[in-house]
């Protein structure tokens, strides 16, 4: 039987917050934030954002505060030195909790900084709560904005070959929302340096978490070959860059070389 808390899970959520890790992300914060702000705006719940600042060498943090202040965010921006991307995502969901005073029926809703999500991003995971769930993965394309190396066009075109109408087999944190209640009952993201998302979608279906993946919740992620995570998504993209200027892209199965980061066997 599904776990959950005393209040009914059918309720939409208390609150939202949305957690963005950030490392170097000057040029790309300001526009995420901007779609971020359209998003939440639309669902009428009290919403917050935090921006975990990786490291950064640039302004990250400045252009971050000053994007929150210009679009009308209830924004933080959380410098936790944490040694792993696990840790980093970890450390900005319990300022979240903490910063926002959130219950266990709010929502983290977790994204990226070289992310757009669309308006319809936080109604749809506000929609997909009042049904009883407690966490649900969306899926990723690649931006339109920004330059993409046109040898990804056949990891697009991979990549769409894995969806069905109404379930996919990956988890992105870079597109993921869950109850604040069973992200803290599980654990959360584990302190690992990849894989992080699967990891605590693997914990949540451990505690017997209502989780789903639908592949009707899509954001926009830059594809770009300069990664910030060293075994991330950015540094997949990378390794397939190499292997297209070593022209062995024909023998490569991309999917499979891509997905293998962030892809979870849902049976």
């Amino acid at each position: 039987m599904p776990i959950g808390p005393d209040a009914q899970t059918s309720s939409p959520p208390s609150a939202l917050a949305v957690v963005i890790p950030a490392r170097d992300e000057a040029a790309m914060i300001e526009s995420c934030l901007r779609s971020v702000a359209r998003s939440l705006a639309l669902t009428g719940l009290p919403a917050g954002v935090v921006v975990v600042d990786d490291r950064s060498r640039d302004d990250t943090a400045a252009r971050a505060t000053d994007a929150g202040r210009r679009f009308g965010l209830d924004l933080v921006v959380v410098q936790p030195h944490a040694r792993t991307i696990g840790a980093v995502r970890h450390r900005g969901a319990l300022a979240a909790v903490d910063t926002f005073g959130l219950d266990g029926n709010a929502w983290l809703l977790s994204t990226d900084a070289d992310t757009l999500v669309p308006e319809s991003w936080a109604p749809d995971y506000v929609h997909r709560a009042r049904l009883g769930l407690d966490a649900v993965a969306g899926v990723v394309d690649l931006r339109t904005d920004v330059d993409v190396p046109t040898f990804l066009d056949d990891w697009r075109r991979g990549y769409r070959r894995t969806l069905s109408v109404d379930d996919h087999p990956h988890v992105h944190a870079a597109n993921l929302g869950v109850r604040v209640w069973p992200y803290l009952t599980c654990g959360g993201f584990p302190p690992v340096d990849q894989a992080e998302d699967v990891a605590l979608w693997c914990r949540l279906r451990d505690i017997g978490a209502r989780v789903v993946a639908d592949p009707r919740l899509v954001v926009d992620t830059s594809g770009r070959i300069d990664a910030r995570v060293a075994r991330g998504f950015g540094a997949a993209i990378h390794r397939l860059h190499a292997l297209d200027a070593l022209d062995t892209m024909g023998s490569l199965d991309i999917r499979t070389s891509l997905d293998a980061r962030t892809s979870l066997d849902a049976s």
